[in-house]
């Protein structure tokens, strides 16, 4: 998994990237003339860190979201600066992605917390700080938080970081087009099969491409980033996976509900039905898109003329299940002083002005259920024209824990991710069956994930352990 151009629709796997980027400045721009930033008065999260004689400089990679908007970023954090004087921040926004980070934290040059999207990257090079203690004796309460989205950072008997916002998607229809067509809104509760049936009846299929209609633009990016696959929480829906739900080096895709919900998928797409991208929802050339959280400032621009409205998720076979993104934040297991690090991290992830300054700054979703209602009411005041939307479509889904992101595999995540793509591309394009792509990709999966257990291993072995404040970290594999 790299970095690279995003594909070109809004609730794309690409959100592990820290998504809300793509929208955020413009967000800012667009939307800056109204009351976004809403300075509430200072609450402490933390006990302030005594002052010492020279300030400590407390690293800090902020991820995508925030570096979109660094000036701003800084004054959010003033609060936590001005109950700890002691500390100053060194903001890493030069920093490299994902591995780039990983090398930095061996070398005792990265960060001491830090924002990414790929928790196995860490953990199995043993760089995350097990925030298990800190919790307990903070009294954090991890039920404020989506438990789907929070196993995610649950691995192996610890906590590895919470999540640092939500991303989260929900089906959109163009009416315009259902009104022509004379077909019925969807309503809530319909089922898998009924929205299948609404994409068949308001599909064009014509070897024309100015006479296709589209039914559904699916959140096509695949496992990993580049792929053509759908996002894991559909399978989940369906009752199956991409990882194995009771091992991380296993690949979970010939289990009948993954394969049950691809032989769906792709029959869809083989006969024109839906798209892995492609279609105009401004246009009505496609018919239901995803409504992304982070896409506040383009749809009060071109949506704002448009007859369409917010649906739920389908109802699934086995799971009501919901995309959110994987981004979160952690500690660095190097961390001189983890004391600091734990109070900065508190004050970002698990109190709640920071979200709600980020909320009112750039539309950030927060990463507490608590706060989606109040997300809902800042939207619907400052973007008139999404007044009359069911954005409680995104409270919904976190109040009844649907928000998935998908487990990722424990070493070779990127890799064992393109396998799976590549053997799937024959099933997608109707040349093999299901049963047959993923058969072939779980042995390729399998392979890979192996190797790479060896290779982290023998590099653990030969270096036995890495030296941390608070002595050595265990080596034993981190496991679902």
């Amino acid at each position: 998994m790299g970095d690279g151009p995003d594909p070109p629709h809004a609730g794309r796997r690409a959100t592990r990237r820290g998504i809300l980027a793509a929208g955020a400045a413009t967000a800012a721009a667009a939307l800056g003339g109204c009351a976004w930033f809403q300075a509430g008065s200072p609450r402490r999260t933390a006990a302030p860190v005594k002052a010492a004689a020279s300030p400590h400089i407390l690293r800090i990679r902020p991820g995508f979201i925030q570096e979109t908007t660094i000036p701003l970023m800084k004054q959010t954090w003033q609060p936590w600066l001005d109950q700890n004087p002691g500390v100053e921040i060194d903001l890493m926004s030069g920093l490299g992605r994902q591995q780039a980070t990983a090398t930095s934290m061996l070398a005792g040059q990265g960060p001491d917390v830090f924002a990414d999207w790929v928790v196995p990257l860490f953990t199995s090079q043993h760089l995350l700080l097990d925030l298990t203690n800190y919790v307990k004796q903070s009294n954090v309460n991890l039920a404020n938080y989506p438990q789907k989205d929070l196993a995610l950072f649950q691995q192996g008997g610890g906590l590895w970081g919470l999540p640092s916002y939500l991303h989260l998607t929900a089906p959109a229809v163009n009416l315009s087009v259902l009104d022509g067509l004379g077909l019925t809104y969807p309503e809530s509760g319909w089922t898998w099969q009924e929205w299948g049936q609404l994409w068949q009846s308001s599909a064009l299929r014509s070897t024309s491409p100015a006479r296709s209609r589209v039914g559904y633009n699916w959140s096509w990016d695949g496992y990993d980033y580049y792929g053509s696959n759908p996002q894991a929480h559909y399978l989940k829906g369906f009752g199956g996976e991409y990882v194995d739900p009771t091992d991380g080096t296993k690949c979970y895709l010939s289990a009948p509900g993954s394969v049950a919900c691809l032989e769906w998928i792709y029959g869809l797409n083989t006969e024109k039905v839906t798209a892995v991208s492609g279609g105009d929802f401004t246009t009505g050339s496609l018919v239901t898109s995803n409504f992304a959280t982070n896409v506040v400032a383009q749809l009060v621009g071109p949506w704002s003329k448009l007859k369409w409205q917010l649906y739920d998720e389908p109802i699934y076979p086995q799971a009501a299940t919901a995309y959110a993104a994987s981004d979160f934040f952690a500690i660095s297991a190097l961390a001189p002083r983890p004391d600091i690090a734990w109070s900065f991290f508190e004050y970002v992830a698990v109190g709640a002005q920071w979200q709600r300054q980020m909320m009112h700054l750039i539309g950030m979703g927060p990463n507490q259920i608590a706060l989606w209602p109040e997300w809902v009411a800042a939207l619907k005041a400052e973007a008139p024209p999404l007044a009359d939307k069911d954005l409680d479509v995104f409270v919904r889904q976190v109040q009844g824990n649907q928000p998935y992101f998908g487990l990722v595999f424990a070493y070779q995540d990127a890799a064992a991710g393109n396998a799976i793509n590549a053997q799937t591309l024959p099933a997608q394009q109707g040349r093999t069956s299901v049963a047959t792509a993923t058969a072939q990709a779980v042995t390729q999966v399998d392979g890979i994930e192996a190797a790479g257990a060896a290779e982290v291993g023998s590099a653990l072995q030969a270096q036995k352990a890495f030296p941390t404040q608070g002595g050595a970290i265990a080596v034993a594999p981190i496991g679902f």
